[in-house]
């Protein structure tokens, strides 16, 4: 596993003297060196290639004169090539000056190893006077005269205001944008130039200048050999289940199965909740040892046996795990091992269940349900049951005993399975008064096996039961004659009904007269009657006729109604009574028959 570095290196080089001459362009605080040369900056690691990065930059205006500086012999266009090329340096070529390799991209390559040392310069050649619409040529020449090689080399040429980009060679990465041409070449390796030639028209008259920069990157890797030490812990127990009280050995070893050594390797034991270690001293449910200072590849090292008690039944286990500084791994990769064991233990369970409001003299049912949810069955079982005072039991259970005496069910069972489907057994009450009955079961069995199902109050709550019958004073009645309804309420219940709301309905033929009560009910009872339909009221407000009907009272409502016609020939009066304890409705009816005129002549 290596590590690698990645410098970005951006050189600063201008043609011309040491001295910015007239209209010579240069970044604001840069300092010129001498032309051509270059400027190392400091390396700035993983810094993309692109505006952000520091580039080289040479500018050179076409139209500047300069001192100290050698000229560039006049550029002259030679047909057959994308670009011109100057006379004075034939050196300087692109057919000549950069082998084909020194320009591939190596981005994937692995980098060298060692210190790198790149300096790059940039070189634009430009005519020292130009015409309007006249084409012209201008170079840029990129030179890598440091030790090493630069890579991922990217030009960039901005065309100032009045230069026209016509061609180049070799052809830039796409069309101009915002006036700025760009060419990326791979690698230019140490002692290589690259060289671009471009054709371009000046579209009007002045001083121009052509600036070019240069993106570079160079890096450097370093060997390293990475060990990765692993542990392992191998556990096994000294048995696969255990009695409740019993003990069971763990036996522990840590092996390292890594390349490499581990140093202070510490093991750790936890116990679960069923198992104890020692006699709740040190270490009650985690044992923690002494870290092994160094652990060799391959090397296991052999615990003591750890030896724990068993506390409580059902599945126990113990988990070790085992770290090191020098073993970094994720949850999943954890050296860990869990060990589980089966603590037996005969166990009974009982629940009880049954209503916990009912009405007077109404059947209460009760049901028990014994079971075994340990790992050993449970013998000599015996499950009794507590009848309350004040019910009367509706005969003995099968396969019970009962006590009157002492009032007590009682169902025996030899043996009980683990885990077996429940016994369910259950008996049944007639509940008497209104008040709170306790019902009371607990189980037993072999080896002091106690299993208590606690208590469970019912309360018995009185019920308003109302009965409804509406009847007649006499069975005929002839067309203009009168007749009295009766609407008798009664409560037979053990509870006062409250809010009565009667409702009434007559055939056609019967009108509404007189309203005749008796003892009970309120005095300022009113009945409406529109389009057949009777209301009674209160105070001239539809609501309850009767407030309260207290248990075993009675109160009767009379309507004397008229006959106004002979149909139809059965007059009846239908009425509804509904109060807080009913869902429902109740319903009654009671009709006369009407006698029709010939029957009077007669």
């Amino acid at each position: 596993m290596g590590r690698r570095l990645l410098l970005n290196l951006s050189i600063l080089v201008i043609l011309g003297s040491a001295r910015a001459q007239d209209g010579l362009s240069v970044p604001r605080g840069a300092e010129i060196p001498s032309a051509p040369s270059e400027l190392n900056l400091p390396a700035v690691p993983d810094l993309p290639p692109g505006p952000g990065s520091l580039p080289a930059i040479a500018s050179h205006p076409a139209n500047a004169q300069t001192s100290g500086v050698p000229k560039l012999d006049p550029v002259v266009e030679e047909p057959g090539l994308a670009g011109a090329r100057p006379r004075a340096d034939r050196s300087i070529d692109r057919a000549e000056g950069v082998p084909a390799e020194s320009v591939r991209d190596v981005s994937s390559e692995p980098l060298p190893t060692g210190r790198q040392s790149v300096a790059v310069t940039v070189d634009v050649q430009s005519p020292p006077s130009m015409n309007v619409h006249q084409p012209a040529t201008v170079r840029l020449v990129i030179r890598n005269t440091g030790a090493s090689d630069a890579l991922k080399l990217r030009v960039e040429d901005r065309l100032p205001d009045g230069l026209k980009f016509i061609e180049s060679d070799p052809k830039p990465d796409g069309e101009p944008r915002d006036g700025i041409l760009s060419w990326t070449f791979g690698v230019l390796r140490s002692g290589s130039e690259k060289v671009v030639h471009m054709k371009v028209e000046p579209t009007k008259a002045g001083s121009l200048e052509h600036g070019a920069s240069v993106w570079f990157q160079t890096g450097t890797s370093a060997p390293s050999r990475v060990y990765q030490p692993r542990l392992k812990i191998v556990q096994t127990a000294s048995a696969t289940s255990v009695l409740k009280g019993h003990e069971v050995e763990f036996r522990i070893a840590v092996r390292n199965e890594g390349d490499g050594p581990a140093r202070n390797v510490r093991i750790t034991a936890r116990l679960s909740p069923g198992l104890r270690y020692g006699s709740g001293g040190r270490g009650d449910n985690e044992v923690v040892t002494d870290p092994i200072p160094v652990l060799a590849r391959d090397q296991v090292e052999e615990l003591d046996p750890l030896v724990a008690e068993a506390i409580t039944d059902g599945p126990a286990n113990c988990t070790v795990t085992a770290t090191s500084p020098d073993v970094v791994v994720t949850k999943e990769e954890e050296a860990r091992s869990v060990v589980t064991v089966e603590v037996v233990e005969p166990k009974l369970q009982l629940a009880l269940d049954g209503p916990q409001r009912r009405y007077t003299d109404t059947v209460a049912p009760y049901q028990l349900e014994v079971r075994n949810p340990g790992t050993a069955p449970a013998r000599k079982v015996r499950v009794t049951a507590l009848v309350p005072p004040g019910v009367r039991l509706l005969g003995v259970p099968e396969g019970a005993k009962y006590d009157q005496v002492s009032r007590r069910l009682v169902w025996s069972f030899d043996r009980i399975e683990p885990r077996e489907s429940p016994r369910r057994i259950g008996f049944e009450v007639k509940v008497g008064d209104v008040g709170k009955y306790e019902v009371s079961a607990e189980a037993t069995g072999t080896g002091g096996l106690k299993a208590n199902a606690g208590r469970l109050v019912t309360e018995v709550f009185g019920m308003p039961d109302v009965d409804l019958v509406v009847s007649e004073r006499q069975r005929a009645v002839d067309v203009k004659g009168r007749t009295t309804f009766f609407i008798r309420l009664r409560n037979y219940g053990t509870k006062e009904a409250t809010n009565i709301v009667l409702k009434g309905s007559v055939t056609a033929n019967l009108k509404f007269s007189k309203l005749l009560t008796s003892d009970g009910v309120p005095s300022d009872l009113e009945v409406w009657s529109k389009d057949g339909q009777i209301r009674f009221a209160r105070g001239q407000t539809e609501g309850p006729a009767i407030p309260r009907l207290g248990p075993g009272k009675e109160v009767v409502i009379g309507l004397e109604v008229e006959v106004t016609g002979p149909e139809p020939r059965l007059a009846t009066l239908t009425v509804t009574a509904t109060h807080d304890d009913l869902s429902g409705t109740y319903e009654d009816m009671a009709g006369v028959k009407v006698l029709p005129p010939t029957v009077r002549e007669r």
